[in-house]
């Protein structure tokens, strides 16, 4: 298989070496649960401080999971616009399905 890229193939190597072989095993029919879990795990184990403070997360009350959950505070904050959540999240299947 080739892959096209700016990056020499030693860059790319060095790259992927440092995630965890189940998440290049993701393939697009894998759950939404499945492909969150394994990339949430990666991402804790390479960048442990970004959860370990609270100057990259938020709490927010999620009515879907009764209780407080924290998220990612949002990357750019403008002063002429709301930037926030209308809700912060909630289990699949809170929602009655519609369509709008």
């Amino acid at each position: 298989m080739v892959y096209l890229s700016i990056y020499p193939l030693n860059v790319r190597e060095q790259v992927k070496s440092r995630y965890d072989s189940k998440f290049f095993g993701l393939r697009y029919y894998d759950s939404v649960d499945r492909i969150s879990a394994i990339a949430l795990s990666n991402i804790k184990r390479l960048y442990p401080d970004i959860f370990a403070t609270h100057k990259y997360m938020e709490k927010h009350y999620s009515e879907g999971f009764k209780g407080e959950v924290q998220l990612l505070s949002p990357v750019v904050k403008m002063s002429q616009t709301r930037n926030g959540f209308n809700m912060a999240t909630r289990p699949n299947g809170f929602d009655e399905p519609r369509w709008t």
